[in-house]
């Protein structure tokens, strides 16, 4: 049997190529074969121009004075962009880096989503149409309990009183169920028309497996929380910001860019993004053998690794 002190990975000489099929490093241990995040993303279509595909449909395409106002001037494309344009996103659109600039922060569906994807309900209040934001990521008991207290929403109420809030998980002991009152008068029809329409519309669009059948997901579910790392290569060190000054994104994420297919993209949610070790020894070896770039970047141990960390072998 292998003793403790034996590592794992023997003579590694350096990070390169042997032959044309052969390394000297072995691939990358800590990436998947597959991405099984428990999320259904279509990077493609996102970048498409009004995040539609080309298939003579314009009316579906997502145009700039679609998204609020308090949301919009992040998405211009520049000063002058007329609001019946298309929006257009790129990789900053979602993906920021830290401050540091090696790694990317989580994508939230509150920062990086709800401007196009909006989870909101109305109802008409002393003739005016009112509407509310859902919050992301509540159980269908929570959104439940929220959309009740805003079906019993009534001209009478104060301002507080019109703001529904749900309860919270320790109720004060003598206290009656429920911070809000108004949840008890609520329109159980009302609010399930809402949540189906919330379930059917918006959750199923990023949540459902593609392996369930129509029938099981007639009616509101939770769902598994999507498991998306924030980092992938977990035994080694990277830094975007190193590279982002002479390479772009599409040089190590071709597969998430958009292509000039008539019909929607694929979802490519199950693949993984990130490059192996034969898109990095184009540049990190003795002899550049990328297509653009000829210069050579460093390829010792060192330039990823750091030693005697636990866990990065």
């Amino acid at each position: 049997s292998r003793s403790q002190y034996e590592a794992p990975i023997r003579n590694v000489a350096q990070f390169a190529k042997t032959s044309a099929s052969e390394f000297a490093h072995p691939p990358f241990r800590s990436l998947p074969q597959t991405d099984n995040n428990h999320f259904k993303f279509n990077h493609q279509l996102h970048m498409l121009p009004g995040q539609w595909p080309k298939d003579g449909k314009p009316a579906g395409a997502w145009k700039l004075e679609q998204i609020p106002v308090e949301l919009r001037e992040r998405y211009r494309t520049s000063p002058e962009q007329a609001l019946d344009s298309l929006v257009q996103l790129d990789c900053k659109s979602c993906h920021v880096s830290e401050q540091a600039g090696a790694y990317m922060l989580p994508v939230t569906f509150e920062q990086h989503c709800r401007a196009c994807h909006p989870l909101e309900v109305a109802k008409t209040i002393d003739g005016k149409l009112t509407s509310w934001n859902v919050r992301h990521g509540l159980k269908q008991s929570e959104l439940r309990e929220f959309l009740l207290g805003v079906s019993a929403t009534s001209p009478s109420m104060s301002a507080a009183e019109k703001t529904p809030r749900l309860t919270p998980n320790l109720p004060l002991p003598g206290k009656t169920a429920g911070n809000n009152l108004a949840q008890n008068l609520g329109d159980p029809g009302m609010v399930d028309a809402w949540q189906k329409s919330l379930f059917r519309e918006q959750c199923l669009k990023c949540h459902a497996d593609e392996s369930a059948t129509p029938a099981t997901l007639a009616e509101p579910t939770d769902f598994i929380k999507p498991n998306l790392p924030t980092k992938w290569l977990r035994h080694a060190r990277f830094n975007h910001r190193a590279h982002e000054s002479w390479t772009n994104c599409r040089d190590c994420h071709a597969g998430a860019f958009a292509t000039d297919a008539a019909s929607k993209p694929p979802l490519d949610d199950g693949q993984v993004l990130i490059p192996n070790i034969d898109n990095c020894v184009q540049c990190h070896a003795p002899q550049s053998s990328h297509a653009t770039f000829r210069a050579i970047a460093r390829f010792d141990c060192a330039e990823c690794h750091r030693y005697h960390q636990p866990g990065a072998h």
